[in-house]
């Protein structure tokens, strides 16, 4: 390493000693050309870091107009300086910048970068453009492929109207208590609703972290000091525990140690780091706050939420290891080492290559926001059925108009009778805004949005609970698997159905052929002209292994609707192994038991058969209505 270094030393001294040589005098301009860039766009990089956005924006154009136009760090200036716009929420200059790139350099730009750019078009009223624009990466890798992008696409072609099918059968909005800054969060502290406001310059277009929050009561619109929080631990939302004892806080921090953003990075300037403090009985007061998880370079922690009474704990990130974007996370409290566990995701239940932000938990109901999977373009409000920390299957619910619109759409929160989102669609005018609903007369709550009853799930054909898991060692787990009847053809994106398979097989089962039948034999279902068909396996076996079996279940599905000349398109995707955590299965005597989680019987590992019962719902196909006529 030493060595190493001695010979770069070695080798930039007599590079410099040719370069400043008397009479070499077109290098020594273009060293100190290349010195007087390097040194601006650094500097400019410190005052954007410190809140000295003007003044880091002219330097960046400074650099910008000096550098030559077949210098190809032009238009990796030019990238930066349309990010930075965005994120000043000033729409003009982002678009000419983007411009500049889309022209000269459009393989710089990535997912992110474009659906920035179309935000910003349609900003400044330029849909038609933006189509345009949009449709030039349609058929490019990775944006064919991406569902983010796919969303912004369609929303541009169908955003004068295909969210809003008749009158609504409720009423959004705008809160009285929203200004001209961005209102993003909403939470509860000492029974009381409060809601968070930014009066930062900048606003990340991901809607991840937000700078200078200031809390606000929901109710009587007075700002809420929070004097056991430390001032810069106040830059985002804050959750507390349901006994008041831990509460856990937001911390922005700058992303990288090195330049401050590089081509191709589709990822935000600062990141969220969370901090959690134990309320301490004996002394009457709160503990010094303690990184939630070590510090890793470049990841960013959101949105924190309580649930399991106080003891697990839920929020997004992009850390390694996930699905892509945010993701949503879980960890649990270690009552024995004081601290919180290993953070475990989510699955592809909810999680995708998009963002995955702003979880909320009523009752069994897990509310969170998503710009990757099928909606209406940016982020969009949607609902699963939550309970003993897992995603019921095939239970995804996304909001129809007005909660969701083509804009951004999130953060779903519920006081008494009232229900609260927020939402963008104002544009530059009110930035982020909350809005409102009634959510006792409306669809939104009751059973069909603040909890989901055993009753609805299974008339929807999504409820896949494993019952009395292996009384016997000799139950055949097809049997397990409570099959649904055949209900009213729901809307795209929505769950026909989800057949099961045998452990290491892609056969369809004589009881998976009936169910397949019956979805033939659905009234309405000549309607459907596209069809997903999803494939999914358990957690034994290679990644790799696992990948193609759920590829070869499938194709089967598809081969069998073919070989009965069923009309739609089909759509086979394999996702590969599907995460079922085990946490409630418990093995006393050989036995599991999803039952009575107050009495808990002394755990063991499982045993490969009860982990192959425990995996049951993994083996799976969902079919899924992609597109109606």
């Amino acid at each position: 390493m030493i060595r190493n270094l001695r010979i770069l030393v070695i080798f930039w001294s007599l590079t410099l000693l040719f370069l400043l040589a008397p009479g070499n005098v077109r290098a020594e301009s273009w060293l100190r050309a290349f010195l007087w860039f390097r040194s601006t766009e650094s500097s400019a990089d410190l005052a954007f870091i410190k809140g000295k956005y003007d003044k880091a924006m002219r330097s960046y154009e400074q650099v910008y107009n000096r550098l030559d136009e077949q210098d190809e760090r032009k238009n990796v200036l030019a990238l930066k300086i349309a990010r930075f716009y965005m994120l000043l929420q000033q729409n003009e200059r982002a678009v000419d910048y983007f411009d500049r790139v889309f022209y000269a350099a459009d393989t710089l730009m990535g997912v992110g970068d474009v659906c920035y750019y179309i935000d910003a078009l349609r900003g400044r009223d330029e849909n038609q453009r933006a189509e345009v624009i949009a449709r030039h990466f349609a058929f490019m890798q990775p944006f064919s492929r991406n569902q983010r992008y796919l969303n912004t696409l369609f929303s541009l072609a169908n955003q004068q109207h295909y969210y809003r099918r008749g009158d609504a059968e409720y009423e959004v909005r705008l809160f009285e208590g929203c200004g001209p800054e961005a209102e993003y969060w909403m939470g509860e502290w000492n029974g009381k609703p409060f809601y968070a406001v930014s009066h930062g310059m900048i606003q990340d277009p991901q809607k991840i972290y937000y700078h200078r929050t200031q809390f606000y009561s929901m109710r009587s619109q007075r700002p809420e000091i929070f004097r056991d929080i430390p001032r810069e631990l106040q830059s985002g939302p804050v959750a507390f525990s349901d006994d008041g004892k831990i509460m856990v806080a937001t911390k922005i921090i700058y992303r990288n140690k090195g330049r401050i953003l590089k081509p191709g990075v589709d990822k935000s300037v600062f990141i969220n780091q969370l901090y959690y403090s134990v309320f301490d009985t004996l002394r009457g007061g709160w503990s010094d706050f303690i990184p939630l998880f070590n510090y890793q370079e470049g990841v960013s922690y959101a949105h924190p939420v309580f649930f399991n009474a106080g003891k697990s704990l839920m929020f997004s990130s992009d850390r390694p290891g996930g699905y892509g974007g945010m993701d949503l996370y879980m960890c649990h409290w270690d009552e024995e080492r004081q601290q919180w566990g290993e953070p475990v995701n989510m699955g592809p239940e909810i999680n995708t290559e998009g963002d995955e932000v702003y979880p909320r938990i009523v009752g069994d109901a897990l509310f969170f926001s998503s710009n990757g999977w099928e909606g209406f373009g940016g982020y969009d409000i949607y609902r699963v059925s939550f309970g003993h920390n897992i995603v019921m299957s095939g239970t995804l619910y996304h909001y129809p108009w007005p909660v969701n619109t083509v804009f951004n759409d999130f953060g779903m929160f519920f006081d008494g009778e009232t229900g609260y989102f927020v939402s963008d669609r104002r544009g530059a005018a009110g930035k982020d805004d909350i809005y409102t609903f009634n959510a006792a007369s409306t669809p939104l709550s009751s059973k069909a949005a603040v909890g989901v009853s055993d009753e609805y799930s299974a008339m929807v054909g999504n409820l896949n609970l494993v019952k009395g898991l292996l009384k016997t060692h000799t139950s055949s787990i097809e049997k397990e698997v409570k099959e649904t009847p055949v209900y009213m053809l729901p809307e795209s994106g929505q769950l026909l159905t989800s057949i099961y398979f045998e452990f290491d097989s892609y056969r369809i089962l004589p009881q998976a052929k009936e169910r397949l039948f019956q979805i033939l034999a659905m009234r309405g279902f000549d309607d459907i002209t596209e069809i997903s068909v999803i494939g999914y396996a358990d957690e034994l076996g290679t990644p790799e292994y696992n990948l193609r079996l759920s590829e070869q279940r499938a194709n089967a599905v598809v081969q069998f609707f073919k070989a009965e000349r069923a009309r739609p398109r089909f759509f086979p995707e394999g996702r590969g192994q599907l995460h079922i955590p085990l946490e409630d299965y418990v093995s006393p005597a050989g036995y599991l038991s999803l039952d009575n989680k107050e009495v808990q019987p002394p755990r063991k590992p499982l045993t490969r058969k009860e982990r192959i019962v425990a995996y049951q719902k993994a083996r799976r196909v969902d079919i899924i209505v992609k597109k109606k006529q």
